[in-house]
């Protein structure tokens, strides 16, 4: 969080793609992957961004989350996991 307070993530990158490579479950390092990447404006793919969406929503950091799964699904409109994420938060955002 350090880097990122600072504004010097492209340092921190490669050290939260190696930590969430040992913890890929994680959402902890994924969520500071994430914030990495979107600080940096790196393009990643959309398994990576799905990955991240999950995070995100898992820290109930919502509105981060569907944004994410919206990404995902212009990229990969078939991708019915990502169509699930996303019907499972706007369900929650509507109180169902």
């Amino acid at each position: 969080m350090y880097y990122h307070e600072q504004r010097r993530d492209e340092l921190v990158v490669p050290l939260w793609e190696r930590a969430i490579a040992g913890t890929p479950d994680d959402d902890a390092t994924a969520f500071g992957l994430a914030q990495s990447y979107d600080a940096v404006g790196a393009r990643v793919s959309a398994i990576d961004y799905y990955k991240l969406a999950r995070a995100y929503g898992r820290l109930e950091q919502y509105p981060d989350a569907l944004r994410k799964y919206e990404w995902v699904l212009q990229v990969e409109p078939g991708n019915l996991a990502a169509r699930d994420g996303l019907l499972r938060l706007r369900g929650r955002a509507s109180g169902g």
